[in-house]
């Protein structure tokens, strides 16, 4: 197993959301020394381990697994290697249960579902260069009700951003789709929000600064981190619209 390789992925993800290695135990549930060894390659987390350290790190289970070396080899000594061999399931023949419909955005919302809306930005007239953000009229997502509500997001608050660049990649690559709650603006922390600069639409990981400023950071750490205080948000126009709560990726 590639213990070097590992322990500096985790060591770098770790970094990235500037939390410590404590932080990291703690949310583990393992002592420090534990997330010491791991960075240090004395020592391999389990594969359940490395899975709830992916959500922990927010990242990829597959990068941390890769960089393990649990994912070498064939397919069946892999689902061997992490216990996931089960007895066949008997033969059973497949039924469709009701009719098959086809929708788009024309078809009637069912009472239980709610239309959710993207916004876009919008090139400003008279070849500027500048744009707006504006709620698109025809493209739109559908959502359960009872998924926003179980998410906390009031209905009317919730809206769609397709993610542009390579920024958040391979979290999130470039056309993904996420959905955003606008009534939740207060920053947490490693919590990935939608921003508004300049009429420029930007999802990125956000951190507080202690003069009340945010920095931004990117998933891909080809990028650098940018960081404003409270008056040069102000200055360059960045609004935070919500935080994301939902996310579609496309490969």
């Amino acid at each position: 197993m590639t213990t070097s390789k590992l322990a500096s992925t985790i060591a770098a993800a770790r970094e990235r959301l500037g939390i410590s290695q404590s932080e990291l135990g703690r949310r583990l549930k393992v002592s420090p020394q534990a997330v010491q060894a791991w960075e240090s390659g004395r020592s391999i987390p389990r594969p359940k381990k490395l899975v709830e350290m992916s959500h922990a790190l927010e990242t990829p289970a597959h990068v941390l697994l890769k960089a393990s070396g649990l994912l070498v080899g064939t397919v069946p000594e892999i689902i061997e290697r992490f216990g996931l061999a089960e007895p066949p399931l008997p033969k059973v023949e497949a039924v469709v249960d009701g009719r098959v419909v086809p929708w788009d955005v024309g078809t009637p919302l069912d009472s239980e579902d709610v239309f959710v809306p993207f916004l876009t930005e919008v090139e400003a007239p008279a070849g500027s260069g500048r744009t707006s953000i504006e709620m698109s009229e025809r493209r739109k997502i559908r959502f359960s009700k009872a998924e926003l509500s179980a998410l906390g997001v009031e209905l009317d608050k919730a809206i769609c951003v397709t993610v542009q660049g390579d920024g958040m990649s391979p979290l999130l690559p470039d056309g993904s789709i996420v959905a955003v709650d606008m009534g939740s603006t207060v920053v947490k922390d490693g919590k990935m929000y939608a921003i508004n600069q300049s009429g420029h639409l930007r999802i990125k990981t956000l951190h507080r600064l202690p003069d009340g400023g945010v920095r931004l950071r990117s998933f891909n750490r080809e990028y650098l981190d940018e960081e404003y205080t409270l008056e040069e948000m102000d200055q360059r126009d960045i609004s935070i619209i919500g935080r994301v709560f939902w996310s579609s990726v496309i490969w």
